[in-house]
């Protein structure tokens, strides 16, 4: 890996890394009285390749659930290309995070072929 800036580098192999797009900071997560995530802090940047691992009741659906706005953290802050992400309904993390599927989109083949209204 080459040196890194602000604006990203480049690894061993070539590919080019860019700035950072996603900032989770000191996230915590609590479900009544259990704790699933506490002080959590981590960057993505363009072209990374990232993955959450541990083991079963780790909290890993639960960072995913953060991270698409599913979920919003008692504690912390996700920063989406340098704005705070919203709080928002679960209805909306789709749309904020997506534009709406084509009227012409399918879904797999175990689906049927259904096809998007």
């Amino acid at each position: 890996m080459n040196a890194m800036t602000q604006d990203g580098y480049v690894t061993a192999d070539g590919r080019q890394i860019g700035p950072v797009v996603m900032e989770l900071r000191n996230i915590t997560l609590r479900f009544g009285g259990v704790t699933a995530i506490k002080d959590i802090s981590f960057d993505i940047r363009q072209g990374e390749i990232r993955a959450i691992i541990g083991p079963n009741g780790a909290g890993k659906s639960s960072m995913l659930n953060i991270i698409s706005g599913f979920y919003n953290p008692q504690e912390g802050q996700v920063i989406f290309k340098g704005q705070p992400r919203p709080a928002m309904k679960p209805i909306r993390s789709r749309a904020w995070a997506s534009p709406a599927p084509s009227r012409t989109s399918r879904c797999s083949t175990a689906c049927r072929s259904w096809t998007t209204s």
